[in-house]
């Protein structure tokens, strides 16, 4: 607009070019569409520090209802746009979760829900799909420490999602309500369910279907070694990378019937009236069974013969997931990123050494014992429970908190890395995890390692001083 002298541009004018500047690059950011078409509906996201963001998107309905304990079952399509602008519930846990870090939204059995965040570059891109950590007892895709901003800004598709934990992902209720059967491994079937979505959806967003990388990090992790050996999940994942796992921590039926009827007596010793049972009276008995249990946790794997045919390892030996690289990474002192900072400086009155300082006659001693309490283990189960004292039991348990405390050194993460589908030697290596903290008693800077990591043998280690 000009003014009447037909030569002045208006005050209304001014301030519409200065609109249109300033707004400029959030157009340019925003040149891929906020709005996205999925098998169910169109949906709408926002932007967020520089990406594409979709939150809280069904790829299953809500399991509540008549759906409590039931497999994961297609999500409903709805009409017009759908905003996808917060975070979902998380799954239905007690407060603090399983891994002690703080709910990021209010628990709820309506929880399976996915969250996307998309480049702003075309596609297709690498897609990272990642399951949490918690013990199968706790946690959440909407934890901010699984911000998935910055892989989007590096040209990665990045999906956290919400799988049922606890009691009402991982308890097999079917010897006593025979309509639930299967019901222990629902959590497993939300992480394949989720992962069937991607396969159908995530090309709307930019990503490549035929690119996905399944992460996880602790009871997550185990949950990817779960998927990968699992044959409904064939096809899904292009790669896996799991962090601190184990393909060991899974159970018989007949161990599964222990938690279930642990869990069924915590309630009013009846299947059936957990059918009905409120939230509150679901976590309170479950915590029952998370007290009454002598191992770190109770909610695992089953393998059932049906959706887990077989043990993990004997699934991989007879080829499961064949051809899809894997990434094992193992952080020891890992809990010191949620300790004071100077945690590690003070003194602990325990010597680690104490409580691993078995030689090896003595463990010889000890694993003849196990094989004749046990005669049905294989020597590799003896020694695992030997080792472990039931996923990290008794003493062995102590270990980590103790190096935490005791060691004030930098801490190391180790990974190895299979080929797929060959029976050579893993590829080993280490690499700093962080600095040691400030008011540490280590006077030694942090330095960069000398060597990188060559295959079938560990050779990166401390540098010499």
């Amino acid at each position: 607009m000009m003014s009447a002298g037909g030569n002045t541009p208006t005050r209304r004018a001014v301030l519409a070019g200065v609109a249109a500047t300033a707004a400029a690059p959030a157009l340019a950011q925003s040149a891929q569409p906020l709005e996205v078409t999925v098998r169910q509906g169109r949906v709408r996201g926002a932007m967020e520090d520089g990406v594409r963001v979709f939150k809280g998107m069904p790829y299953a309905r809500p399991p509540v209802g008549p759906l409590r304990f039931r497999a994961p079952q297609p999500p409903e399509a709805w009409n017009g746009v759908r905003d996808a602008l917060t975070f979902p519930p998380m799954p239905l846990q007690g407060a603090g979760g399983g891994d002690g870090i703080p709910n990021s939204t209010t628990p709820d059995e309506d929880c399976l829900y996915v969250n996307v965040w998309a480049p702003t570059t075309p596609g297709p891109h690498p897609v990272l799909v990642f399951c949490y950590g918690g013990g199968n007892n706790g946690g959440g895709g909407s934890t901010p420490v699984y911000n998935g901003s910055r892989f989007a800004r590096d040209g990665v598709v990045a999906i956290t999602f919400n799988y049922r934990v606890g009691a009402l992902g991982w308890v097999e209720l079917g010897p006593h309500l025979p309509q639930l059967a299967g019901s222990g491994n629902n959590a497993l079937k939300d992480i394949i369910a989720c992962l069937q979505w991607v396969r159908a959806n995530i090309a709307a967003f930019g990503g490549d279907p035929r690119q996905v990388t399944l992460g996880g990090v602790l009871a997550g992790s185990k949950n990817v070694m779960s998927v990968l050996a699992c044959p409904a999940a064939d096809g899904l994942v292009a790669r896996a990378i799991a962090m601190s796992t184990s393909a060991h921590t899974t159970q018989t039926p007949a161990a599964a019937e222990v938690v279930a009827r642990m869990f069924i007596e915590g309630h009013t010793g009846k299947a059936a009236d957990l059918l009905t049972a409120t939230p509150q009276e679901i976590l309170l008995a479950q915590r029952k069974v998370l007290n009454g249990f002598n191992r770190n946790s109770p909610f695992r794997t089953i393998i059932d013969g049906k959706l887990m045919p077989r043990p993990i390892m004997d699934a991989f030996r007879a080829g499961a997931s064949r051809g899809v690289p894997l990434l094992i990474g193992t952080t020891r002192d890992e809990s010191a990123s949620t300790l004071p900072r100077d945690a590690a400086a003070k003194p602990f009155p325990i010597n680690q050494m104490e409580l691993n300082s078995l030689d090896l006659s003595q463990t010889n001693v000890m694993d003849l014992r196990y094989q004749r309490a046990f005669p049905q283990m294989t020597p590799l189960e003896r020694r695992r429970k030997l080792i472990t004292g039931e996923e990290r039991g008794s003493t062995a348990a102590m270990l980590p908190a103790v190096r935490t405390f005791r060691s004030p050194s930098t801490p190391w993460t180790r990974a190895r890395s299979w080929p797929p589908a060959r029976r050579s030697r893993p590829k080993t290596g280490r690499w700093r995890a962080w600095p040691t903290p400030p008011g540490s008693t280590s006077s030694r800077p942090a330095r960069p390692l000398r060597r990188a990591c060559r295959p079938g043998r560990a050779t990166t280690r401390r540098v010499a001083r």
